[in-house]
């Protein structure tokens, strides 16, 4: 856009300081094509290097997917928190929110254990590992929940609930405000 933006005022600047106005330069031509042909080239790129209609609702129902099998995990460690074990399937109310955004279906939930679970979800597009080069597909940070990086297909994640700190944070209550 700054680019035809700046040819468009130098065409101006040079159409005000030319003498005869009574028939059309070369610069004026030459100006006219080149405008056409940028713009041509910039409508053509645009299609190419956007995705297909299909393909963006694909990778949006795949980042969907990933999004609500992070707060699934988190719900489940809150209700194992809360009730002192993982429930044995999702047919509690709080988890109706949690479906496939393309089937409409509840995740696939198997309690393993009592401090372990597999969640299971379609996928239609691989989202590749971590690599220095590349990173996650859907913008997290390396090292997030592995459901992140998925091939194309039925993939299942068994998780375990952890109970213990994280590093060297331990909760303690807050020393009263002295006045």
């Amino acid at each position: 856009v700054l680019v035809i933006a700046v040819c468009i005022f130098l065409y101006y600047l040079y159409d005000l300081k030319r003498e005869d106005y009574t028939k059309r330069s070369l610069v004026a031509k030459i100006a006219f094509v080149g405008v056409i042909v940028v713009a041509l080239v910039s409508i053509v790129s645009g299609f190419l290097i956007a995705d297909s209609p299909k393909l963006a609702r694909e990778k949006k129902f795949d980042f969907e997917r990933v999004s609500q099998l992070s707060q699934l995990s988190y719900s489940l460690e809150d209700s194992y928190r809360q009730n002192d074990g993982l429930p044995e399937n999702l047919s509690e109310k709080r988890y109706a929110y949690f479906v496939d955004p393309e089937t409409k279906q509840l995740y696939e939930y198997r309690k393993l254990s009592p401090k372990s679970y597999e969640l299971c979800a379609t996928f239609t597009h691989a989202a590749p590992g971590p690599d220095e080069e590349q990173p996650s597909p859907y913008g997290l940070p390396s090292g997030s929940a592995d459901w992140n990086y998925h091939e194309a297909g039925r993939q299942c994640y068994e998780r375990q609930i952890d109970t213990e700190p994280q590093g060297s944070v331990v909760s303690r209550p807050a020393k009263p405000l002295k006045d």
